[in-house]
């Protein structure tokens, strides 16, 4: 067997899973290997369980800046041009309404400032007064009595619009294609050390398994990236603080497209938004209760220990970090409750 490659991607989620589509359709690359410690693609961030289901391309994100705004765009025009040109929709991809809202005068205020300034990214960017919202999100202004909130509420975004993904099976869809001539995906593979040889290539060890060695290795390990990379002695000054995420049901005809709020500056990864749930049928999801964990994959006991190699404590850069986090009354209170 030929374990020598001109590129090893570390990690098949999404990222790792299109990078590995990228370079094996369009680059001239004989041996291109994807490498992935779980038994499948897209089994934990990238699961349908474990994200938003959101093509996050930056108009409904109000913690986005215009200059990300911009990158962020393009690319996620890419990957709903890669879908449709396969013919996912209603498989993978699916077509909602997508708005940001705000609720009360200063959020109103925010929302018309940034609409006005983000339209000229996204050209089918629609104002919707709160009387647009009624029609197309009714039970966002009606309350349990039947009436209507008293706060005023004007949203932002697009009435029709491809911006929900299962994630997990684009990536399954992305390494499916890939895989052809001496392209190649190896699985149950949990990469533990990369080094550097002297002729300049790498060697990549996993336990239990034949080491492999590449030209080049790309990794996309989630939050084991830093961990890999430090084993390599790269990164030592930086630490890594998981956050992960839970989502709620209600009933399925509440909402008819994606709604999300305004996010507070310091915590914009504790934003509640809800949409129709794609690999939960018939359902719709609140979330995500952000919570801040000590490991690095939530559902995996064993990676403590690897959070706590890479979290930065004892490091003065990311010791202050986490001390000027833990000092702001809005984050501490947060992360403690």
């Amino acid at each position: 067997m030929n374990n020598s490659y001109d590129v090893a991607i570390i990690g098949a989620g999404i990222s790792g899973s299109a990078l590995f589509y990228a370079l094996t359709h369009y680059t001239d690359l004989k041996r291109v290997v994807l490498l992935e410690k779980y038994e499948a693609p897209a089994t934990l961030s990238s699961s349908g369980n474990n994200n938003s289901q959101t093509i996050h391309a930056g108009d409904i994100e109000t913690n986005y800046t215009f200059e990300k705004a911009k990158k962020v765009a393009r690319s996620a025009e890419m990957l709903v041009s890669y879908a449709l040109f396969h013919q996912l929709q209603n498989k993978s991809i699916f077509e909602y309404q997508k708005m940001a809202i705000g609720v009360g005068d200063k959020e109103v205020e925010f929302m018309q400032k940034r609409h006005e300034e983000f339209k000229g990214i996204y050209p089918k960017l629609e104002f919707f007064t709160k009387e647009d919202i009624k029609e197309i999100e009714p039970n966002v202004i009606k309350l349990a009595d039947g009436s209507d909130r008293a706060e005023n509420v004007v949203g932002s975004g697009t009435r029709k619009s491809f911006c929900a993904m299962d994630f997990c099976s684009v990536a399954h869809h992305m390494v499916e294609k890939s895989v052809f001539g001496e392209h190649q995906a190896i699985f149950n593979y949990q990469v533990q050390d990369i080094i550097k040889q002297g002729d300049g290539r790498y060697t990549i060890r996993a336990k239990g398994k034949e080491p492999l060695s590449a030209s080049f290795v790309l990794v996309n390990a989630g939050a084991h990236s830093l961990f890999l990379a430090q084993n390599m002695g790269f990164g030592l000054d930086l630490g890594c603080l998981p956050v992960a995420g839970s989502f709620f049901f209600i009933p399925g005809d509440k909402l008819r497209g994606k709604v999300y709020t305004v996010q507070h500056p310091k915590l914009p990864f504790a934003a509640i938004h809800g949409d129709p749930d794609v690999v939960a049928k018939g359902k719709n999801r609140l979330g995500p209760t952000a919570l801040s964990l000590p490991k690095l994959e939530r559902f995996k006991p064993g990676t403590y220990l690897d959070f706590f190699k890479t979290s930065g404590f004892g490091e003065a850069a990311t010791t202050k970090i986490i001390w000027d986090l833990f000092s702001d009354s809005e984050i501490r209170n947060y992360i403690l409750r």
